[in-house]
């Protein structure tokens, strides 16, 4: 047989194997993260007036083919929670497995406030197993501080101690940025406690401070609420109360201020020299005023 023969036999011979099953990749394990933790209030956190955590649901990791979990005794995996979040430390999630599987033994701790470390023994690949982690007694997080908010990443496998289990497919993260997802954590803004005159809408200004504004010009302000950490909560109408001005003096009057239609925002035109505090008013909110807006005349003309 000549060997252009040989190569066109052997390369019909390994088709056979591969549509028969006589060759298989490896597959690589599924992995359902922790669900509830994308909106982690800022007035749960650590440094909050009352901090509370959240609990999670729970995370599997379920094998696509038997020998995705490598055999081996007392491995382990680490979880790690993105920078600005903690896990409880007072709660130690359960974990679970089929009776009969693979995997002999599963226990979890939580190390410290921002690392689980699960331990396994795998003693065989006769079996498709599924490990879940947190179903019953249920992980528990928290953002660290309500200010600034935490960019949201999830809990992750980190590149460096991230533990010796060989677990195909569990790719690892530097900082839960990338890599296998195994519960996404994100902090919002808490509830609305402040309502505040600011130079730009969207959260984009500040405090409108003490200035001056020439006599026939004009300056826009906008009422945005804010939570307990001064975080951005929306633009909000000013209604109860309204718009207004306090601490007048001299030719400011209280119609120098015009609210806009839908009342989030106002214009302050300096007709007559004096000065005034811009307030917005909401409800519940508490209000915080504008500095002192001294309008100033002219040249005589």
């Amino acid at each position: 047989m000549n060997s252009r023969k040989k190569t066109q036999l052997a390369a019909l011979m390994m088709s056979v194997l591969i549509l028969s099953g006589g060759t298989k990749a490896l597959a690589v394990v599924t992995v359902t993260g922790a669900s509830g933790g994308s909106n982690l209030s800022a007035d749960t956190a650590a440094n909050a007036s009352a901090p509370a955590w959240t609990t999670l649901g729970a995370i599997t990791i379920a094998e696509g083919e038997t020998g995705d979990f490598a055999t081996d005794t007392d491995v382990t995996l680490v979880l790690k929670a993105p920078a600005g979040f903690e896990f409880n430390t007072a709660v130690t999630p359960d974990i679970t497995n089929a009776a009969g599987s693979d995997i002999t033994s599963a226990s979890v701790s939580v190390t410290d406030a921002t690392n689980m470390t699960i331990v396994l023994t795998v003693s065989g690949t006769s079996s498709t197993d599924v490990l879940t982690l947190g179903s019953v007694t249920a992980i528990q997080v928290r953002p660290i501080a309500g200010s600034p908010l935490a960019v949201g990443q999830h809990i992750y496998r980190p590149s460096t101690n991230g533990g010796n289990a060989v677990i195909a497919g569990i790719i690892a993260s530097a900082n839960g940025s990338d890599g296998t997802d195994f519960g996404s954590l994100a902090e919002v803004a808490g509830t609305a406690s402040t309502l505040r005159v600011e130079t730009a809408a969207n959260g984009g200004g500040t405090i409108v401070p003490a200035q001056s504004v020439a006599a026939g010009s004009s300056i826009t302000v906008y009422a945005v609420a804010r939570d307990a950490f001064d975080n951005f909560v929306h633009n909000l109408a000013a209604d109860s109360g309204g718009w207004a001005l306090t601490n007048i003096s001299g030719g400011v009057a209280s119609g120098d201020l015009t609210p806009a239609a839908d009342r989030k925002s106002a214009v302050f035109t300096g007709h007559l020299a004096g000065s005034a505090t811009i307030l917005a008013n909401s409800g519940a909110l508490t209000p915080t005023g504008s500095g002192l807006i001294t309008v100033v005349a002219g040249p005589a003309s």
